[in-house]
């Protein structure tokens, strides 16, 4: 049986201890070998994501939730299912005829923490090296046949806790320094997602999200219409010292709760 390791970079927050969820980014892929394949299986391990005696820390994924994607030779999406797993538990996925490769896609992760003290922020921690997702092709048996065993390397501490920011219509305009010197290389997207609506807003309404320079040039501009759960993000560059939020409104009783947060790039080592 074949068995593929993939190391993945987890981000963190430093607060302290309890559950911490917001976005995420993730995308493992798997291009299939010659087994025999009856359905898929993704597991949330129990395994801790970093770990130290003093100050005492011990971080694990709580629970995460996404979408598995099956797709033929051609690239065309055979089938698409939601998942929602928590902390020790897996979810499985009929294959579908034709399928010869798999994404499983992670757009919320949520982690566990059990700290004494706060994390250092802005800082790059080894991981425990332990596996924390696998995806496994099983036969009807649920006999595995081969699998992806995605591993913990770094640990990605953002520079500050997400921030949960209310704006208000006509327009209001919220401003951000990037505080993450040693972060920096690791930081691939800064996002926006919508909390919270109080009032009506117009159908041209929008949030905008952009990364500006030291000067307020403009690098990177993203917008979303004005509703619950809309996300947004902008790529990272490395000259990018400051995030702006605007909300485009006339609406002056509108009132939009907006996380911001930092996005880490799983894959850089």
């Amino acid at each position: 049986m074949s068995t593929t390791t993939i190391s993945m970079n987890f981000p963190m927050l430093p607060n302290g201890a309890g559950t911490i969820m917001g976005t995420c980014n993730a995308f493992i892929d798997y291009t299939l070998p010659a087994v025999t394949i009856d359905h898929f299986r993704f597991k949330v391990t129990t395994n801790t994501v970093f770990e130290q005696t003093y100050p005492a820390i011990t971080i694990k994924v709580n629970r995460v939730k996404g979408k598995f994607r099956q797709f033929d030779s051609s690239n065309n999406l055979l089938k698409e299912d939601d998942f929602d797993i928590t902390q020790g538990n897996s979810q499985t996925f009929p294959a579908q005829s034709g399928v010869t490769w798999v994404e499983v896609y992670i757009y919320y992760m949520e982690t566990w923490g059990s700290y004494q003290f706060y994390i250092s922020p802005d800082a790059v921690n080894n991981g425990t090296g332990n596996e924390i997702f696998r995806l496994s092709t099983e036969d009807p048996l649920n006999n595995e046949t081969s699998a992806v065993s995605v591993i913990v390397n770094k640990v990605i501490v953002a520079g500050k806790n997400r921030e949960t920011i209310t704006v208000t219509g006509s327009p209001p305009v919220r401003v951000f320094s990037i505080t993450t010197t040693n972060t920096g290389s690791y930081i691939k997207e800064w996002w926006a997602e919508i909390k919270s609506v109080t009032g009506t807003p117009q159908p041209s309404d929008t949030l905008v999200l952009e990364l500006l320079d030291a000067n307020d040039n403009v690098l990177a501009s993203n917008s979303v219409g004005i509703a619950v759960g809309n996300k947004i993000a902008v790529q990272h560059q490395s000259s990018g010292a400051k995030i702006r939020v605007t909300l485009n409104s006339n609406v002056r009783a509108l009132i939009v709760e907006v996380d911001i947060s930092e996005g880490v790039d799983i894959t850089v080592s």
